[in-house]
């Protein structure tokens, strides 16, 4: 059985407490350039942009474009409604902050599966039955355009913002 290709589209906001506000707008793109076939399913791809305003922090360097693959699963593993594949640490790092920094707060915003606003959508023509879901630090789900919980920031080191992702089957 030929496989799909799958793909989602996120922005993200970051937005701190303090003086200064900061705002990041990312953009995640998940992509899969082979397939979920009857075995095996290939990795998906996560690219992250961002840009700061008011530079009270800068996003690293390698936290811009950059990729997170999945790892290749047997679409067995992903069969029942609800099932999660294998969670992928991914990270953001914010550097050069200011000394009015307080808390960050994420919010991802997507395209999300009717049934549940921690899901994101894969785009058309992805593969059927899977979306992405995202999770925080404590491996808590993010839902769309909700705040995260708050990270915090300390001024002149670099703040690594921790998160994790994994596709879940939504197969009735």
């Amino acid at each position: 059985m030929p496989g799909k290709q799958m793909l989602c589209c996120i922005l993200i906001s970051i937005i701190s407490e303090g003086d200064m506000k900061i705002f990041i707008s990312l953009f995640l793109f998940i992509i899969s350039t082979s397939s979920f076939a009857d075995d095996i399913t290939h990795a998906g791809v996560v690219r992250i942009e961002g840009l700061i305003t008011e530079k009270t922090c800068i996003i690293s360097d390698e936290s811009k474009n950059f990729t997170v693959n999945m790892p290749d699963v047997p679409s067995s593993s992903v069969r029942s409604a609800g099932d999660v594949t294998e969670k992928v640490y991914f990270s953001i790092t914010l550097t050069r902050c200011g000394s009015d920094v307080g808390n960050a707060y994420i919010k991802f915003t997507g395209n999300t599966v009717s049934e549940d606003a921690s899901l994101y959508k894969l785009e058309e023509g992805s593969v059927e039955g899977l979306a992405l879901t995202i999770f925080d630090k404590n491996k808590g789900s993010i839902s769309n355009d909700v705040k995260s919980i708050g990270f915090s920031l300390t001024p002149s080191v670099d703040n690594i913002l921790h998160f994790f992702c994994g596709l879940q089957s939504i197969k009735k």
